[in-house]
């Protein structure tokens, strides 16, 4: 029986089909081809699918003949008022989004590997590329013990730098990656740094992104310039740690044109040795070669990493009165890592059997053998109005203490965990923080089971005068599961879309004109490049809405803040880690052009305008705005608010989370130096990025968090041109189809 065959035409449509999915698919990873670029790799691929179909006479007919029998057939007269219908439909379809505005940001070119200069200034010193040697690469023949010991100590260089964005396993995951755009770049894998010289490593990590000449462009990078902070001899033992690590050798002048050597990882033989070197490779930096949490990086770390010395954990499945966690508790936190902290999953990087025997190697660290009792897992619970009503009641009597009434993690009191570090609750409002899932189940399991060395209890102590039953506390996971505000995800594309108004810009965090507007939010990672670094931030990412109307914009900023930061009040200095500071926010924006400078606050070429907003410095006061300019950290200038014009700030602080209203000029007046202190107007996209300060965490002026540069979208002018442009290309395809139907007609 012979299989029914495929038409020609619809083979053309389904392999235009494929090249439209095939051009798209970038997009699904974060780097989408340009509309304009997308555009003109379809028309190759029609041409070149054409061209292929109807490269003999019997295949051009067997394409074209459909279309012929559709115009000139008289059978096919209904199909033919359809075709003559459809297609001009399609086609100002297809123009109306074409013309209309886009709400997708300026494509800007990335170059992975920016073409270097010839010669660079550093340390009080010019440097040639070309020439440039790691000077202790040649111990790796001539000593090679020395040489190991260099390694571990650009190991312990990398893990107190480098790691909380390029990540433990040097993937370009770190713990505050997410918040920067572009991501880091990962140093694994065949095609990263094993193509480079190490001259080209030295020359990026001691100018970083804002370094780059002319002739590097295009380029986009939030990597610092570490010759502020770290000494020649230290970057290029960590060169030598990025290697080894990697298991990758670098190129080099005496051997160009040779394939980079790949170096065989270890291998190891024996039951003494099982899991011991994979920990001393991939954990020790964190957990300390001992296991007592006191490697490299521990202490700029929060949560600290765990001491396995004390033989129990906060993450485990077995019963509140059970310090020991089961092998799958292990297992599961080695392989899956652990959401919200530094520590990643290593099932990527690990066998399954390497992973057991690193967990057997831990419980030998800790003295502690598995626990085999089984305690609280996550089971169905299905959610009602009535469970709703009492986890409600149940949480204010039980929760809110530390908490906070809404779930923010505002509390009442100072908390501190069992090695005396400090303890800030859980904000329940945001699932994405929550350790090992945000469902209501799952909550279930950790009210149940409580977390071990903190002061979250298990409510199903009999001991405890907080002791719930289970179905108290079923009712109680069903209310926490519903604080969460999933309309805050964190974006991905970087664009706040500003909605144009008529009216006036509101300036009340309360007003209703924000309702036009939609909520934007990203995530925030801390200053950890310049002198006064932040490792232990409270405020982990912020939402935004914003208005304009002309040449000016107004920003709702919103953020979750555990305590009100009120120098000078005793409950406010209760509850504050070190010294008590006010809070803040800050809008920044670059001066006078819609150029990119460095996101941290500029840099010596290109400089940013940043207004700051700061809460009251004492009770009784009012909250303050300042107007400032930055060429970096090092190099701020203030402005007067008078002559910049336009600018007011209001903020309100409720119950663990920061309300503030910003209004600003997009294109304002002068200031004394002769910048602008705005973008230019009439822009469809501007750059803005954000700074939140916690007073309470002991932030102030470079200790805080940030965002890199997003995009400030504002929405267009309603304009008769998206419209018109679909209706003329309608007419001109119909007006086609009608001149090929009759010329088709008159040669019959």
């Amino acid at each position: 029986m012979n299989k029914p065959k495929i038409p020609a035409p619809l083979k053309f449509i389904a392999a235009v089909f494929a090249a439209y999915v095939f051009f798209t698919i970038p997009a699904f990873f974060g780097a989408p081809i340009p509309v304009s670029i997308k555009l003109l790799y379809m028309l190759f691929a029609c041409v070149m699918i054409l061209l292929v179909m109807t490269v003999s006479d019997d295949g051009a007919k067997e394409l074209f003949q459909p279309f012929d029998a559709l115009f000139t057939h008289p059978s096919k007269k209904a199909h033919r008022v359809i075709f003559f219908i459809a297609l001009p439909l399609a086609a100002a379809v297809f123009t109306y989004f074409i013309a209309r505005p886009s709400n997708a940001p300026p494509a800007e070119a990335r170059a992975i590997h920016p073409a270097p200069p010839s010669s660079f200034i550093a340390y009080g010193e010019a440097f040639n590329i070309a020439t440039l040697e790691n000077p202790f690469r040649e111990l790796e023949a001539k000593d090679p013990l020395r040489f190991k010991e260099l390694v571990k100590e650009g190991g312990a260089i990398y893990f107190k730098n480098c790691f909380f964005c390029h990540g433990a396993k040097l993937d370009g995951r770190g713990h505050y990656a997410e918040a920067l755009n572009p991501r880091p770049l990962p140093f694994s894998g065949s095609d990263t740094i094993s193509q480079l010289q190490e001259s080209y490593l030295f020359w990026r990590i001691v100018k970083g992104g804002q370094g780059l000449p002319p002739e590097a462009a295009p380029w986009a990078s939030s990597m610092p310039a570490w010759e502020r902070l770290l000494t020649e001899e230290e970057i290029w033992k960590t060169i030598l740690f990025l290697y080894d690590y990697t298991g990758n050798s670098p190129r080099s002048w005496k051997r160009a044109g040779l394939k980079p050597v790949a170096v065989k990882p270890e291998t190891y033989n024996g039951e003494d040795l099982k899991g011991k070197k994979i920990y001393e490779g991939k954990c020790a930096w964190c957990h300390g070669a001992d296991g007592a949490g006191g490697g490299p990086s521990s202490a700029f770390l929060t949560p600290a990493p765990r001491d396995f010395t004390f033989g129990f954990f906060k993450w485990k499945t077995t019963p509140f009165d059970d310090y020991s966690p089961s092998a799958s508790d292990l297992y599961r936190m080695i392989s899956q890592g652990v959401n919200g902290t530094s520590m990643p999953g290593w099932a990527d990087v690990l066998s399954k059997t390497e992973v057991k025997d690193v967990a057997d190697y831990v419980k030998a660290l800790g003295r502690f053998e598995y626990s085999q009792n089984a305690g609280a897992a996550p089971i169905k619970i299905n959610a009602s109005t009535d469970a709703l009503i009492r986890g409600k009641r149940l949480f204010l009597d039980r929760c809110s203490e530390c908490h906070g009434e809404l779930g923010r993690g505002d509390a009442l009191k100072r908390l501190k965990d069992d090695w005396g570090g400090r303890s800030w609750p859980r904000d329940l409002t945001k699932g994405r923080t929550f350790r090992f899932g945000s469902s209501a189940s799952e909550i279930y399991a950790r009210i149940t089971n409580g977390i071990s060395g903190t002061q979250m209890p298990s409510f199903a102590d009999p001991k405890s005068r907080k002791m719930l039953t289970e179905d108290e506390r079923k009712d109680v996971a069903v209310f926490v599961a519903s604080l969460q505000e999933h309309g805050r995800a964190i974006e991905t594309d970087g664009v706040i879309r500003a909605r144009r108004v008529d009216g006036a810009l509101p300036i009340d965090p309360d007003a209703n004109e924000w309702q036009a507007a939609r909520w934007t939010a990203f995530r925030l990672a801390p200053q950890i490049v310049a002198d006064e670094r932040l490792f232990n931030p409270t405020i982990d990412s912020i939402s935004v809405k914003a208005l304009y109307k002309e040449n000016d914009v107004a920003f709702l900023i919103e953020w979750d803040d555990p305590t009100l930061s009120l120098p000078g009040d005793l409950k406010s200095a209760e509850l504050a880690e070190g010294t008590l500071y006010q809070d803040g926010v800050a809008v920044q924006m670059p001066a006078g052009s819609v150029k990119k400078p460095y996101f941290g606050m500029g840099n010596a070429s290109a400089a940013v305008n940043i207004l700051l907003w700061l809460s009251p410095a004492s009770a009784g006061k009012s909250a303050s705005v300042k107007l400032m300019r930055a060429k970096g950290y090092d190099k701020i200038e203030k402005a007067e608010l008078a002559k910049a014009g336009g600018i007011f700030a209001e903020g309100v602080y409720n119950k663990g989370r920061w309300q503030v209203a910003v209004k600003m000029p997009l294109n304002t007046e002068r200031l004394e130096d002769g910048a602008s202190a705005g973008v230019l107007a009439g822009k469809r996209f501007m750059p803005v990025a954000f700074a939140v300060w916690d007073g309470s965490n002991g932030e102030n002026g470079a200790r805080h968090t940030m965002t890199p540069w997003q995009w400030l979208s504002l929405e267009p002018e309603k304009s008769y041109g998206e419209y018109l442009w679909p209706l003329a290309m309608a007419i001109i395809v119909f007006a086609g189809e009608m001149f090929i139907y009759r010329t088709t007609r008159k040669s019959e």
